[in-house]
Parts: structure tokens; C-alpha cells; sequence
């Protein structure tokens, strides 16, 4: 079997539940977006700070996280710098929920945040290594020398 026709040999799938919980991950960014939003279009006195907070905490959030902590971020910060800009950018989310007056919404969404970071964390650094390139953390979309430490 190869990779993209190319003649090298694919890269072993990574586990059911690895994938399940990136992708719980893209939701919750897609959330916390969407709370954002939501947040902004009700905050303020006037139709322009509705336009301008709905508008731009999700567009300013959205920019943090493309320069410091997508996979292929311009910027490539060390594993503190990631989870600062996921916690800053996800807690914003759930901060967006309780200004809204949905407290037990907003716990909920912080847990399941916290909850899947850890999970996510935890599934990168026990991942089998397939050598440079492949596996999670890896490849065209991550770069290997993300200041993480060494997965073992």
C-alpha cells in the first residue's frame, strides 16, 4: 500500500480514538467561535458595537489561533505557548457563554475544553512514533520541533 501514489509506504493509521478526540477538538474551536459571536452580537449599547464585537472577537480570535497554535501556525511556539493561546482563546469562549447569562453552559463547555486538551495531549505524547513525518504531531500539517518535549 502507498501514500498518495507516490511509491512510499503509507503511514499507519492512527487509532480510532485519537481521531475521535481531534475532532472533538475542531468542534470545540468551531464553538468557541460561534459563542464568540453570539456574545458580541448581544454585547454593547448600539447596532455598531453588535456588528464590530460580533464580528471581531471571533475574527481576533480566529487570527490568534492561525498565527500561534493551528497545526501549521506561522509562528511556532513551544507547548506552553500552544496551550496559553488554546486556553486564552477557548476560555474566551466559555467566559462568552457566562456573560450571557448561561452559567451551567458555560461549566459544562469549560469542562469538556479541559477534558479534551488533556486527552489530546496526552494521546500525542503516548502515540507510537513512525518515524519523521508520520503519526500525530507530524507531517505537512505539524512541524516535529514544535518546543514539544520528546515523545518517548
Amino acid at each position: 500500500m502507498t501514500s498518495e501514489g507516490h511509491g512510499s509506504p503509507a503511514a499507519p493509521a492512527s487509532p480510532p480514538w485519537f481521531m475521535a478526540n481531534e475532532l472533538l477538538a475542531f468542534l470545540i474551536e468551531l464553538a468557541a467561535l460561534v459563542m464568540l459571536s453570539w456574545w458580541g452580537f448581544t454585547a454593547g449599547d448600539d447596532t455598531t458595537a453588535h456588528l464590530l464585537l460580533g464580528l471581531g472577537a471571533p475574527a481576533a480570535a480566529a487570527a490568534v489561533w492561525g498565527l500561534f497554535a493551528a497545526p501549521r501556525a506561522r509562528f511556532q511556539l513551544p507547548l506552553a505557548g500552544v496551550l496559553l493561546v488554546k486556553a486564552v482563546v477557548l476560555g474566551g469562549g466559555v467566559y462568552a457563554v457566562h456573560a450571557m447569562g448561561h452559567t451551567k453552559a458555560a461549566v459544562l463547555f469549560g469542562i469538556v475544553v479541559a477534558a479534551n486538551t488533556a486527552a489530546a495531549e496526552t494521546f500525542r505524547h503516548r502515540m507510537p512514533e513512525h518515524g519523521p513525518g508520520h503519526g500525530p504531531g507530524h507531517g505537512p500539517d505539524r512541524e516535529p520541533d514544535r518546543g514539544r518535549p520528546d515523545r518517548d
